[in-house]
């Protein structure tokens, strides 16, 4: 089997882990000749989105973009890990617009004791 490892993670979208739940992708076709295993990035033995049908094979930095994910997807992310959450994105007007990134540094302050 192909697998892509994606710079993301399950623990993005928790219900993908807890209840096993498929994600739609916009760049999927159910009838595309390409199997590819979608898997996070961290060392979540879990960490699997599920396997996809594509067009063609996938290449480094491809973008894939996960349907109906967003409000109460990121209200469940966690930082596994360390991991950092999500950055945001908004699709309006057939534009994506990045407009909230999550650093490390968010992630160190919370466990830091002043």
């Amino acid at each position: 089997k192909t697998i892509a490892v994606l710079d993301t993670s399950v623990n993005h979208n928790p219900e993908v882990f807890e209840y096993q739940r498929q994600l739609e992708l916009y760049e999927q076709d159910t009838n595309g000749s390409y199997s590819i295993v979608l898997a996070g990035c961290t060392c979540l033995a879990g960490d699997i989105f599920g396997e996809y049908q594509f067009n063609k094979p996938l290449a480094v930095g491809d973008k894939l973009i996960f349907k109906q994910v967003g409000a109460y997807s990121l209200i469940k992310a966690n930082r596994f890990n360390g991991y950092n959450l999500p950055d945001i994105y908004q699709y309006q007007c057939r534009q994506i617009t990045h407009t909230k990134h999550y650093p490390y540094q968010d992630y160190r302050q919370q466990w830091l004791a002043d």
